[in-house]
């Protein structure tokens, strides 16, 4: 297959793996053609292989993929639209605007699959900030985050 841009395209609706095999049509391009002459593999081939269109063209090579099977469905979505997740804390300071926070964080276009109040214990706050052990600013940091609820 040759290197260049690919497009992906996440496709939804009733029964749309077998539709979208049958609008590709059969892997193999010339059965493709013989077959399914109106289906996409056979109509945006590559030209056939010859002088005109220089020995190296890539008819044989299926040049669109679609899922099969809803497990090949769900490899493909990862692979090609994997989903993020990131993290954030409404500090204590911020706590009393968490609501509002929270609605902006949505606005933006992210989806809060979990939400919790909860109020850090010392070694959990020292687990979430062991990176900045050796920064001056450490200990007040934990003593601030643990001092009351806040929102994950």
């Amino acid at each position: 297959m040759s290197e260049g841009p690919v497009l992906a395209l996440l496709l939804a609706r009733q029964g749309a793996v077998g539709i979208l095999r049958d609008m590709l049509g059969p892997r193999d391009v010339h059965e493709a053609k013989a077959t399914a002459p109106d289906s996409l593999r056979a109509r945006f081939a590559s030209p056939e292989p010859g002088p005109e269109n220089g020995e190296d063209s890539h008819s044989s090579i299926n040049l669109l993929h679609g899922s099969t099977t809803e497990a090949e469905v769900e490899k493909d979505i990862q692979f090609f639209f994997p989903i993020e997740h990131t993290v954030a804390a409404i500090k204590p300071d911020a706590y009393t605007n968490r609501d509002e926070i929270a609605e902006q964080i949505k606005s933006a276009g992210f989806h809060v699959a979990a939400r919790r109040d909860t109020q850090l214990s010392e070694d959990l706050a020292e687990q979430l900030y062991s990176n900045l052990k050796d920064e001056p600013f450490y200990e007040d940091l934990v003593r601030h985050m643990t001092r009351q609820v806040y929102l994950l």
